[in-house]
């Protein structure tokens, strides 16, 4: 079976729950659509985790970016005084070994993959389909979204889903219910608030063979 998830964001036991619920075996994939880390408070071990696994793909998410260019290039982004603050504790308690194998690993990450599950072809981006860095890694949806790429079924992660759609805010707003995978006629989105401060979010799955959706 294939499978999609994005935004763990430092939620290793939420990580290690879906693997469970999902029962991922050595025979199956899955493609994780950025933003392992910040937020939460396991980043290192996420990225660890999916590192040590052959049959998991990441591509690169606007934190793993911001990661890279604070630690690799010096660029004062403001990841490490914001949310990355403990990603970054965690990383320069590591070894300087191990520092570098995961920034060479966070490095090497494609900023989009497209892929065919059985009969159906999807494109795979953090943040929005497009010919340019910056949009793939940075770019957000609205609800009526077209995506440049024909033939190709969009799942972006980035944009939580409550910002795109009101019945998800309303979860936040009554404080009551879950937020849910948004399908639209032209992308799916995938986000849904893992390591944000809201009781309603969730790590979301999608099973591409069939479509099928899971929540932890």
């Amino acid at each position: 079976m294939t499978y999609v998830m994005s935004d763990i964001h430092g939620e290793h036991d939420r990580f290690k729950a879906m693997l469970q619920e999902i029962q991922f075996s050595d025979k199956d994939t899955l493609y994780i659509l950025g933003d392992m880390i910040d937020y939460g408070p396991d980043s290192i071990a996420v990225v660890q985790d999916v590192m040590s696994r052959k049959n998991i793909q990441a591509i690169m998410g606007n934190h793993e970016q911001m990661c890279v260019s604070f630690f690799s290039r010096g660029v004062d982004c403001q990841w490490a005084g914001h949310e990355g603050t403990p990603t970054k504790e965690a990383f320069l308690a590591l070894s300087e070994k191990e520092r570098s194998r995961i920034l060479q690993y966070l490095e090497s990450l494609p900023n989009h993959l497209d892929i065919r599950v059985g009969w159906r072809r999807f494109h795979l981006v953090h943040g929005w389909p497009s010919w340019d860095h910056y949009t793939r890694i940075w770019g957000r949806p609205e609800m009526n979204s077209k995506s440049p790429f024909l033939f190709r079924r969009v799942i972006v992660g980035h944009t939580p889903v409550f910002v795109l759609n009101k019945k998800n805010l309303l979860c936040v707003a009554s404080g009551m219910g879950h937020f849910f995978i948004e399908k639209t006629n032209g992308f799916i989105d995938i986000d849904c608030g893992c390591g944000y401060p809201f009781a309603q979010g969730r790590l979301a799955c999608l099973r591409l063979d069939d479509m099928k959706e899971f929540y932890v």
